[in-house]
């Protein structure tokens, strides 16, 4: 049970900024370590109910724009902005990998950011905006849109993490893979998809799996082609990316369904 709870805490003091006791994070158990992969989406439902109740909150004059766009800052500060900057890396490092493998992990070390790695940021952030602006205007149940996409990227990442090759200039670290929790992730997915089928319009789920599955299968195939494996930046663009892909293929499934 104490490993689990230290997993637990592991999980939400790396994906999130939510305050986690300093005592918690004395475990150095590799179990633990690998374990806290199982409870990533525990962080994104968290962070989608407390986004949630913050998006509640709004006052009525607000525009659905700007209730957009201040849910995209809520959930920036709650997860640290750590998602968006492996976005900015991965694509700065994704031009410089063509070059050559050294060259990218070089860019994802380099504290500084690329004219690419900013387009991208902003790119992310106004397709954000944008498709929960059009499920305001639709009258959709946010709270709800929230919880499956916030959990859904995030199981996505811990799949991504037991099912790839970590990439490392180290040869010692290169080619690292976890397979102790593939069937339990598997598993959770699974069971996450069942219970969606409950709760959204099929034509929502159809979207929602084939566009995620679609791009998780070419982010994978791109890393691994480029550097060998993938790193902690490709996890957090991977998170970003799906939550982009989820909210529009709502949108659009939403479009077909009228």
């Amino acid at each position: 049970m104490l490993r689990h709870i230290k997993a637990v805490a592991l999980a939400f003091g790396l994906l999130t900024r939510i305050p986690i006791p300093s005592k918690c994070f004395t475990c150095t158990e590799k179990m633990a370590s690998d374990l806290a992969v199982c409870y990533y989406p525990l962080t994104g439902l968290v962070i989608a109910l407390l986004s949630s109740l913050v998006f509640i909150l709004f006052p009525n004059s607000f525009s659905d724009f700007l209730s957009a766009s201040a849910l995209v800052v809520v959930i920036i500060i709650l997860t640290g902005g750590i998602h968006l900057d492996g976005v900015s890396d991965s694509f700065d490092a994704m031009f410089a990998a063509h070059k050559s493998p050294e060259r990218a992990f070089k860019v994802f070390k380099d504290p500084n950011t690329g004219a690419l790695g900013v387009v991208s940021v902003v790119s992310v952030l106004l397709i954000k905006a944008a498709a929960l602006e059009s499920l305001i205007q639709l009258n959709q149940n946010i709270p709800l849109i929230l919880i499956w996409v916030l959990v859904f990227s995030r199981l996505l990442c811990s799949l991504f993490i037991v099912v790839s090759n970590y990439a490392s200039e180290s040869s010692l670290d290169a080619g690292a893979h976890s397979h102790k929790y593939q069937k339990q992730i598997i598993l959770i997915i699974l069971l996450w998809i069942t219970l969606s089928l409950m709760v959204l319009p099929w034509q929502w789920l159809l979207c929602l799996v084939f566009s995620n599955v679609l791009f998780f299968m070419y982010w994978q195939h791109l890393w691994a082609k480029l550097i060998g494996g993938y790193t902690g930046d490709n996890l957090g663009a991977l998170v970003e990316i799906s939550e982009c892909l989820s909210f529009i293929s709502i949108v659009i499934a939403i479009g077909l369904v009228q």
